[in-house]
Order: structure tokens, then C-alpha cells, then sequence
């Protein structure tokens, strides 16, 4: 009986460390790298390593070497079995603002090994509020919208994209 306690023990005091002494500026460097063969860079970013987790703040975006915005916080938090990304304060640059909105306050996405196929994101800003998954092996993102005033009159152009059932708007996309 003792030794399955210290044996279970072990593997907890294990898979912790892994977690604590994990290189987290190393990865986020990779994931950098990585996305960047897509034309996406990020820039200006300060970072800030966690026991659990790696902290951005002051990152800005670009695609194709255009600027397209601002954002002023990042959190990546990691635990054994969950993961969580928490993205605040989302500014558009001014030359998307006729396109999409300007201000986005906040993106929240988790992942657990419990469900490793599907990451969960709500978001909430002018647009009003998005809840929705990223079915990784199908390739799919899903989700609804719950449409702000703004969204519903400045920006029905972007709304079209959403399919308007059930007294709500749905989107679909395949990637």
C-alpha cells in the first residue's frame, strides 16, 4: 500500500515539475517562428515567464507586413489536463475599422485533454458576444453570435457571413 502511494505521489510530483520547468519563452519563440511562415508577425510584445503560465503585453500584429492591431494583454496558462489562452483588449487598426469592429475586449480559449479535439472560445467586444469551438480534426470553427447594436447597423456586410436560424446567427467555417 505505501509503495502505490509514494509511486502515485511520484507521478504527480513528476508531471508538476514537467509543468513548472517547462520552457515557456521557448515555445511561445517556436509558435512565433511558425506563424510567421503564414505572414503574420508579432511585435513590440514584452514578455513575462510564470510558474504556470508566460504573460504578453504591448503586442502588435501584422499581416503582410500591414499593420492590423493592437493587442495589450495575453495570458497563456497551463495546468496537466487544461490549458487556457485569455486575450484582452483587442484594438483594430484604423484601416479595418469599416470592415470589422474596432474594439474587442476580451477572447477566452480553453482546451482540455478530456475533449483534445476541440478548443472552446468566447469572445465579447462591440461586436457583441461570440461563443463558439474549433473542431480540430474536422477543420471546422463553429459558434454564435449574439449581436450588439453596432453589429446589427454598422457592420451587416460582416453579419451576412453568419446564418440568421432560430433567432440566432450561426457561423460555419472550414478551414
Amino acid at each position: 500500500m505505501k509503495f502505490l502511494i509514494k509511486s502515485i505521489l511520484l507521478v504527480i510530483v513528476f508531471f508538476m515539475a514537467l509543468i513548472v520547468f517547462m520552457p515557456k519563452l521557448n515555445m511561445y519563440n517556436l509558435l512565433e517562428k511558425n506563424i510567421e511562415k503564414e505572414n503574420i508577425i508579432i511585435s513590440g510584445e514584452t514578455k513575462k515567464e510564470k510558474v504556470f503560465g508566460l504573460t504578453l503585453n504591448g503586442l502588435e500584429l501584422y499581416y503582410d507586413s500591414l499593420y492590423t492591431s493592437f493587442i495589450k494583454r495575453v495570458d497563456f496558462t497551463t495546468f496537466l489536463l487544461y490549458s487556457n489562452i485569455n486575450i484582452k483588449d483587442i484594438r483594430v487598426s484604423k484601416d479595418f475599422e469599416k470592415i470589422v469592429p474596432s474594439n474587442i475586449k476580451e477572447i477566452d480559449i480553453k482546451h482540455s485533454v478530456l475533449k483534445f479535439n476541440i478548443l472552446n472560445i468566447k469572445a465579447h467586444g462591440d461586436f457583441g458576444d461570440f461563443n463558439g469551438e474549433v473542431k480540430i480534426f474536422d477543420k471546422k470553427i463553429v459558434g454564435e453570435l449574439i449581436p450588439s447594436k453596432t453589429m446589427k447597423f454598422q457592420y451587416r456586410k460582416l453579419l451576412r457571413e453568419f446564418k440568421f436560424k432560430d433567432g440566432k446567427y450561426k457561423y460555419e467555417f472550414s478551414f
